[in-house]
């Protein structure tokens, strides 16, 4: 049950996003550069995400790994849409970006 949306969760966060860009633009009156940077970062952290979190799954147990990382995508998420500039927002999204490979991560293996 929970397997199916933790699996396409990254596709999903990225496909929302990436359309409402001018949109995040404007509502943050700044260049897309910056906008971007909250791409870049987060497709970032999630490659890197892998490469830490797996090894600790497999370590400590998928399950306290994927309830850990639930709540950090939670809090990452909450701290976007709180955001009251670019600076938080790239924050928000890197830590949104670290919770949510840490849900697929037991989906891929």
């Amino acid at each position: 049950m929970v397997v199916g949306p933790a699996a396409f969760s990254l596709g999903w966060g990225l496909d929302v996003y990436v359309p409402a860009i001018p949109h995040v633009m404007e509502d943050f009156q700044t260049n897309q550069r910056s906008i971007q940077l909250t791409f870049g970062m987060f497709m970032l952290f999630c490659g890197l995400g892998q490469v830490v979190f797996g090894p600790l799954s497999d370590h400590f147990g998928r399950r306290s790994i994927a309830i850990i990382s639930g709540l950090l995508f939670t809090f990452g998420s909450a701290l976007c849409a709180l955001a009251q500039n670019v600076e938080t927002l790239v924050l928000s999204r890197i830590i949104e970006a670290t919770g949510k490979i840490v849900i697929a991560i037991p989906c891929i293996s």
